[in-house]
């Protein structure tokens, strides 16, 4: 644990320390976008570690200390380094925010999945510095309500996007770093990746394949070459967008902001984590999005998840996929060509009315200066 890149900042700015949990990419994602909107006024320093440090790694040059931030260990390691007079942004993790909120450090909480907490400690009900990513679906938690911010992505990436008459497919899982067995969440994309390379329209030829735990590679499979790129960084992920006329992608909370604002129409495979599971759901009936590959028993799941606790759920989903779920009992033949006839015939697949209400929030970067402000006073 040492303090590693020391490109950028300036030690007469205040500064910020940003906390990234390593879960997929959504979170170091978020905290991508708010460190770009505050490094003229603070120094920047993250806080993260695993997959979600290849990334940060992928995309920029900030100044990091590595560290767990999901372990007891990692809270205590990071008392070493946070004196009571920084600031530090804590994304998405209820556990690191409370331990901190209770020795009185000048905590932002970020939270985009504060909808789907039903048991969080009343130190964090009670925190008034949060800032909660707006969310599409119902809240499945009894949580008071925290003022909202529109999509947490880089918007000066993710802009309208047209698409390209080319022989490309994108498949996306996003960072794949998920509280199950990391080589149980490898084999279970891959079978996925299989099925859809498999059922992909003749005339793709190339397809390129992101995720934070698959090696490099490069293979042909069913008459397509198969590029395996691992992870990317922002600029080249927005590029293979643009290049790729088909998008294939877990459904992340970032990676459903990122394509709405991009405006792409995006085939959704079924989810390997708690969120996930919900996300698909909700946004398959909120928006009526016809191009989700689901899980025969989403409904089943749903209902599980929402009387359990958050570690109970995680090991129902586990035993399910391990045990139960199967490929084989979804029609994703018949979904990717609806899928395919859609994108080629430029069908509208999420009515505009429903998009505007997401993004038509406070931004982030509005709200951000005000809370760490309003700490000083």
């Amino acid at each position: 644990m040492y303090l590693k890149n020391i490109i950028r900042g300036d030690n007469c700015m205040k500064k910020l320390y940003i906390e990234a949990p390593c879960f997929g990419f959504g979170p170091v994602s978020t905290s991508l976008a708010i460190a770009k909107k505050m490094e003229k006024e603070y120094e920047i320093i993250f806080i993260t570690y695993g997959e979600a440090l290849d990334y940060l790694k992928e995309c920029t040059s900030y100044k990091y200390y590595e560290i767990d931030t999901r372990s007891e260990q990692g809270f205590y390691d990071l008392l070493k380094i946070i004196t009571l007079d920084d600031y530090i942004i804590v994304n998405t993790n209820v556990e690191l925010s409370c331990f901190l909120l209770e020795r009185e450090y000048k905590v932002l909480v970020i939270d985009t999945l504060y909808w789907m907490w039903n048991q969080v400690p009343e130190e964090y009900t009670k925190n008034q510095n949060i800032i909660a990513q707006v969310y599409f679906g119902r809240g499945i938690g009894q949580l008071p309500p925290k003022e909202e911010c529109k999509p947490i992505i880089d918007y000066n990436v993710w802009k309208k996007s047209e698409v390209k008459n080319s022989d490309c497919a994108l498949i996306s899982f996003g960072g794949m770093s998920e509280p199950a067995d990391s080589n149980f969440i490898l084999a279970s994309a891959q079978l996925i990746l299989d099925k859809i390379v498999t059922n992909l329209p003749d005339n793709v030829k190339i397809v390129y394949v992101l995720g934070g735990l698959f090696p490099k590679r490069k293979y042909e499979f069913n008459n397509k070459c198969v590029e395996v790129l691992g992870t990317v960084n922002n600029v080249k992920h927005r590029e293979l967008v643009e290049e790729c006329k088909y998008l294939f992608y877990s459904p992340g909370l970032t990676s459903l902001y990122e394509m709405l604002s991009s405006e792409r129409l995006v085939c959704l495979l079924p989810g390997l984590c708690v969120s996930q599971i919900y996300q698909i759901y909700d946004f398959h009936n909120y928006f009526e999005y016809p191009h989700c590959i689901m899980w025969k028993e989403y409904e089943e799941l749903i209902n599980h998840f929402d009387e359990m606790p958050e570690l109970e759920g995680l090991a129902y989903l586990h035993d399910y996929l391990l045990n139960h779920a199967s490929l084989n009992d979804i029609d994703i033949q018949a979904i990717i060509s609806e899928y395919a006839y859609a994108v080629d015939h430029g069908v509208n697949g999420v009515q505009k009315e429903k998009r505007y209400k997401i993004f038509n929030c406070k931004s982030v970067d509005e709200l951000v200066p005000l809370y760490l402000n309003s700490m000083d006073k």
